[in-house]
Order: C-alpha cells, then structure tokens, then sequence
C-alpha cells in the first residue's frame, strides 16, 4: 500500500512513470508514441423518442368575428371617448362665456336702471320743458259694451271648400315652421 501511495505523489509523463525511467537512454519512446493510434473521444448520441405533433387547428369563424366585434367596440368606445373629451372642452369654453356675459348682463342691468331711475326721468322731462298733466288734460274713456269682430267673405265659396282653404293654410304654415 505504501508503494501505491508512493507512485501517486509522483507525476506521470504519458504513459511512462518519471521517477522510473530515464528517456535520454530510451531512443524509440517517441516512435512508438507515434504509432499508438490516439483513441478518439466516443461520441455518444443520444435517440429522442419520436414526438407526435398534432396537426394544426382551424380557427373558428365565430372566434374570428368575436375579436371583429370586440375591435369594432372597442374603437367605438375610443371614438365616444374623443366626443366626451370634445364635449367637455367646448363645455368648460361656454361656462367660461357665461360667466363674462353675466359679469356684463349686471353692468348693463345696473346702466338701465341708472337710465330708468324715476328721478332721472323727472329731471330730463323738466329739462325738456314737460310737465305733468293738469286734471282738465286727463280724460277716462268707457268701454262698457263688450268686444266684437265681423269677417265679411268677398268670395262666393261655400263653407267646404273654405274649410279645406283654411286646413291646406294650416299645413303650409306647420311645413314653413319646421323647415
């Protein structure tokens, strides 16, 4: 065993021990490290089991017009959304019109008033030379009877053809109302 272990803890050149052998007296060592064939490293190969592949499906037609419907809405609520955005800008823009035309309704308000201020009136009708009526200017008229209006027609047409007149008038009037 100590001879084992001896021979281990020295190096080997090839195959011929070192400590052994000395190569300057052994003149054929390279040739016959030249005949022995060099064997060459094995390679191994490996056999895959053969895999069965399943041959290809065919995409269904409502698969296909599921994701053409989905596109389809989702587009459209991208479009809603571009509306919505459009219409809270034009929104936000009116309420912004409407707060400088309520600024400016309550200065022409407070100018009218100014204008129509019962003293203001008084002094301009005094500087224009008026006056207020005397009770000898100031006459009541009496309208006791009541109301009354008469339509004479000037065409000798009898009351049908009158009241079709009247329904034709009245559908051209509603047609120019909505047009």
């Amino acid at each position: 065993m100590a001879s084992n272990n001896r021979r281990n803890t020295h190096r080997n050149y090839g195959h011929v021990d070192a400590y052994r052998s000395n190569l300057a007296y052994d003149f054929n060592t390279l040739e016959r490290q030249r005949e022995t064939p060099k064997a060459r490293p094995r390679i191994r190969t490996i056999a895959r089991p053969k895999v069965h592949v399943r041959p290809a499906e065919r995409v269904s037609v409502s698969a296909i017009l599921g994701f053409a419907v989905a596109g389809v809405m989702l587009g459209l609520v991208i479009g809603s959304y571009v509306q919505l955005t459009a219409l809270s800008d034009s929104v936000v823009s009116l309420k912004k019109e409407l707060s400088v035309l309520q600024t400016e309704n309550v200065t022409l308000m407070t100018a009218y008033e100014r204008t129509f201020d019962l003293n203001t009136v008084e002094n301009a009708a005094k500087s224009a030379g008026m006056s207020k009526p005397s009770h000898s200017q100031i006459y009541y008229i009496d309208m006791g009877a009541p109301d009354s209006a008469s339509v004479y027609l000037t065409d000798n047409a009898s009351a049908a053809q009158q009241f079709l007149v009247n329904i034709r008038n009245c559908v051209q009037a509603i047609a120019e109302y909505f047009a």
